[in-house]
């Protein structure tokens, strides 16, 4: 998907059934619904889609395991720099690939490459889809739709959902007093 994830058909002539459950984001918070799709131990994707910005977030009995979002401010070259995991000479070379055709990923290219192991590489990515995820938690507006289904096969992590809400709310509610002017 290269715009990103999308809001899921409503259902269709080809037998692919509608969301199980859809909705406004100014009605139901999004980690509201993560609490609930916890409460009901559901599997299966809740697609987000808010002015600008596409989101998905995969659950697996209940429990959070991934999220992408669109676009996505933290890219895996630069958590792997901020880590010191790689070089910016060998990130821009492994760039000059991706720009000269190869459609490997990232992470991939540097890995095979040997600038970093496959450990590095799966932090980074937890990283990024951890950041995804708060980024998600709080969006204000939108619509949501959850889609029932087996997982997507690809790599899983756990979050410690309730850390994330609440680093995430902490971080929303000092935004939101730099924007209040003093009395």
């Amino acid at each position: 998907m290269t715009n990103g994830p999308d809001l899921p058909p409503a259902g269709d002539e080809n037998g692919h059934a509608p969301p199980a459950l859809s909705g406004d984001l100014e009605k139901f918070r999004v980690h509201d619904l993560c609490q609930l799709l916890g409460l009901a131990q559901s599997t299966g994707r809740l697609y987000l889609r808010a002015p600008g910005v596409h989101g998905v977030i995969e659950v697996e009995h209940g429990g959070v395991v991934g999220a992408a979002i669109r676009p996505n401010p933290e890219r895996i070259g630069r958590i792997l720099r901020q880590s010191g995991a790689v070089s910016l000479p060998a990130l821009d070379l492994a760039l000059a690939q991706k720009l000269a055709g190869d459609q490997r990923p990232l992470g991939e290219i540097l890995v095979q490459s040997q600038v970093i192991a496959g450990e590095t590489l799966e932090r980074a990515l937890a990283e990024q889809h951890r950041a995804a995820l708060q980024a998600l938690l709080v969006l204000p507006a939108g619509r949501f739709a959850f889609k029932p289904g087996p997982p997507t096969g690809r790599a899983r992590y756990r979050f410690d959902f309730d850390g994330l809400l609440l680093e995430a709310l902490t971080r929303l509610d000092e935004l939101d007093s730099n924007r209040i002017p003093p009395e």
